[in-house]
């Protein structure tokens, strides 16, 4: 799903959410601010015009406990939290068509595609430009059962678009594990899912490259209508703001699509975009999420969250608010 939109429509104010009337022993509501695993890194941004339709300001009124898991982060995403140091240059095939192929701590050029099943990438270094013209991401999977784990996916520029890759990730093929890995610099989409059972747990996707031309930035995001099959979004880290350009912009940090049965979106910490979450429909699970007002007071641009429920029924417990990335308190509601 990917809605660039401004506004949030008067439709979206009609959704058809299941609220859990309390957060539940898991997330008790407590009296203080609670402590979370200090995250490091990103940008820092201003506020910006208030929505029609403003999201509620967080309210101190109850605060809430974060599930026990750390977010993503510098000390535990990419290879060197995980015990790698890719210093040797990659030089096999940039497309990986033998199933079992495993490269570990290497560093590839961006552009790599995995066709074959059953593929591993860890600890590794994908870095540099991709093909505008055609829209290349750093690393494209279409093989299944595929892990990509432990790496950095980066460009090399943190202002030269032409020196980053114009999409990070895009992950094609069902049953992909993408953990633990770092993302930035990136000029375009973070990280694009569009096969089921994805697994999607403990990745930090950060610090986009701004690039004109009337490009629109999702973080993570299923480009999609409907996915096909259950998949998990867990402890995750979406920063996303791009403010300042004249024809390009962000939609949203976190994009789900309309229709998405057995979709779990679990305690990530997200930041920024128009809306910081954008869709979801009948058989979604939200929960504990934390939505970072890193960039701006309402979250996103215009909005913590928008279309939730607007195609049928969500779970959604215990998603509340940080000012700090480490803390919550109050309660996002849909």
């Amino acid at each position: 799903m990917s809605r660039h939109a401004g506004g949030q429509d008067a439709a979206a104010t009609r959704k058809t959410v299941k609220l859990a009337a309390t957060v539940g022993a898991a997330s008790a509501v407590v009296a203080g601010l609670v402590a979370l695993p200090m995250l490091t890194g990103g940008r820092t941004g201003g506020d910006r015009a208030p929505n029609p339709n403003p999201t509620p300001e967080p309210s101190a009124s109850r605060e809430v406990t974060m599930p026990a898991s750390p977010f993503a982060g510098a000390a535990n995403t990419g290879p060197l939290a995980a015990g790698f140091n890719p210093t040797q240059p990659y030089t096999g095939p940039m497309t990986i068509t033998q199933s079992g192929t495993v490269i570990r701590d290497k560093v590839i050029p961006a552009g790599l595609r995995v066709e074959a099943d059953n593929v591993t990438i860890q600890g590794n270094l994908i870095t540099g430009p991709t093909d505008p013209d055609w829209d290349q991401a750093a690393l494209h999977v279409e093989g299944r059962n595929v892990e990509i784990i432990d790496n950095e996916i980066r460009g090399e520029s943190a202002t030269d678009w032409r020196m980053t890759p114009v999409n990070g990730v895009k992950l094609v093929g069902d049953g992909v594990d993408f953990s633990r890995n770092n993302v930035h610099q990136i000029a375009g989409d973070g990280v694009s899912l569009y096969g089921a059972g994805a697994n999607v747990v403990g990745n930090w996707v950060h610090d986009f490259v701004l690039r004109d031309g009337g490009v629109h930035y999702d973080g993570l995001h299923y480009p999609l209508d409907s996915l096909a099959g259950a998949g998990l979004i867990k402890d995750n880290t979406v920063e996303l703001w791009i403010t300042d350009s004249a024809d390009s912009g962000m939609t949203a940090a976190i994009a789900i699509p309309d229709s998405s049965p057995g979709l779990v979106v679990e305690h990530n910490l997200i930041a920024g975009g128009n809306y910081a979450l954008m869709g979801g429909g009948a058989g979604a699970v939200f929960q504990g999420n934390a939505f970072w007002t890193k960039f701006s007071s309402k979250v996103g641009y215009f909005g913590a969250v928008a279309y939730v429920g607007d195609h049928g029924t969500v779970e959604w417990t215990g998603n509340a608010y940080s000012d700090d990335g480490a803390t919550t308190k109050g309660s996002v509601r849909p």
